[in-house]
């Protein structure tokens, strides 16, 4: 299941972290949490504002073409 490669039980606490590494080989931080629950609740954020960010970004670029082709 995917939600199991970016949380991570790490002692008593449930981590969010990234796929990506960092130059060190670490994975990002996103966040831990006392309950598996809080941390899938987390994910859902981040996945949510990684979409939105991305929808944001096109709906940009439609709108600057639509200007250019009413010149």
């Amino acid at each position: 299941m995917r939600i199991d490669e970016v949380i991570v039980k790490q002692g008593d606490q449930w981590c969010v972290k990234s796929k990506k590494k960092d130059r060190q080989g670490h994975h990002k931080n996103l966040g831990c949490y006392g309950s598996r629950a809080g941390a899938e609740r987390r994910l859902g954020q981040v996945e949510y504002f990684k979409h939105a960010k991305e929808s944001a970004e096109q709906n940009i670029r439609s709108a600057n073409v639509g200007s250019y082709e009413n010149q």
